[in-house]
């Protein structure tokens, strides 16, 4: 998984999140942006990126930023690391443990 791809898996979990959390069906939330229903199923499913205005949008409505939406806000809950973590594909968590083990390794 490349980091735009990755980017996009984040942003579509946190999209997901942050609509229920409100209560909102797609359809709600599209109208709010200015985007189909569809669109906002696309998002959440990973199928399609937003452009930056459709982010800016969501992140101001929602209350959060742009970095967050991105994945490049650390979250140190150890239950949201594992949520990502389980969430990836087989091969890929290999390649996360390999990854953590590295980063402790540099201390």
């Amino acid at each position: 998984m490349n980091n735009k791809e990755l980017t996009n898996a984040i942003f579509s979990k946190r999209l997901k999140e942050k609509r229920e959390e409100k209560g909102l069906t797609m359809l709600q939330l599209g109208s709010i942006v200015g985007v189909s229903d569809a669109t906002i199923s696309r998002y959440e499913a990973g199928k399609r990126s937003p452009d930056l205005i459709i982010v800016m949008r969501l992140a101001d409505y929602f209350n959060v930023t742009l970095d967050w939406f991105g994945g490049r806000e650390f979250d140190d809950n150890i239950d949201s690391l594992v949520n990502l973590y389980n969430e990836l594909p087989e091969e890929t968590k290999k390649e996360a443990y390999r990854y953590m083990i590295y980063l402790k390794g540099r201390g």
